[in-house]
Parts: structure tokens; sequence; C-alpha cells
């Protein structure tokens, strides 16, 4: 349905089939189920919502899968959360290779974020670890 412009009919097939499929095995089908919710042209907060934490829901069994967080970048970014949003791209181009690209995101987001806000703790962590993969030698 998805591929042929019916998104309102994607998410209801979507929707019936990870209620009926086991969350590891849904996983895949969570990331279409975004990637409609996503896709459908309006700015309903609500379903965006929905399609980071189906996103988030998938990560558990597909973290080297990079159209999970390229989604998960366009979510964040339709909320306007920017550091959520770089971090998430970063991680995408950190899975296909481009460490350049995925440590230029991570110090920006560094920079932006106030380090002394305890909001922003698990999210320096997590841009922390980024950062380390990105500079990670690849013989190591």
């Amino acid at each position: 349905w998805f591929e042929s412009g019916k998104n309102q009919d994607a998410i209801l097939c979507y929707n019936q089939a990870i209620l009926k499929l086991s969350a590891e095995d849904s996983a895949l089908t969570k990331i279409g189920f975004a990637l409609s919710l996503l896709s459908i042209k309006n700015s309903d907060q609500e379903l965006i919502q929905l399609a980071i934490s189906k996103l988030k829901e998938a990560q558990k069994f597909e973290d080297d899968n990079p159209i999970l967080f390229k989604n998960l970048a366009t979510a964040y970014a339709k909320i306007n959360d920017e550091d959520n949003a770089n971090l998430a791209l970063a991680e995408f181009n950190l899975i296909i290779g481009d460490k350049e690209k995925c440590l230029k995101l991570v110090k920006k987001t560094i920079k932006n974020l106030d380090q002394k806000n305890p909001k922003n703790k698990q999210l320096l962590l997590y841009a922390n670890d980024l950062e380390q993969f990105c500079t990670k030698d690849n013989d190591n």
C-alpha cells in the first residue's frame, strides 16, 4: 500500500501486522509503519511521536539498519528536536561508513547541548559514544 501512495491503508495494514507478530518479528514492520506515518502531509505531533516510539521499539532488533536511523532523524526534525535529529543522522552515517559526517554531526550536537543541564545527560552520553565509534580505527 505504501509504495502505491495509499499511506492511510498502509498504516492500517502495518498496525494489524504489528499486533500479530512478536516484537522481534515486527521490527521491520514497525519501521514501515513509522515511514508511513511520517509520509502523511501534516504535522500532527502525536503521529510523529508514535513514529518515533515505533522506531525506538524496532531499534532493539534493528540497531544496524540505516533506514531506521534516517527515518528517526526525519521524525525528530519534524518536531524541531535538532539534537536528537543530528545524533540519529550521525548514527545513520556511521552505519553506512561515513565516519567523517558522523563525527561532524556529533561534534555539532555536543557543542549545542547545555552540558550542565541534567536533562541532557543521556543525550551527551549517546553523543560521546558515537564520537568514540566515529574516531575508532577500523582495525581495532
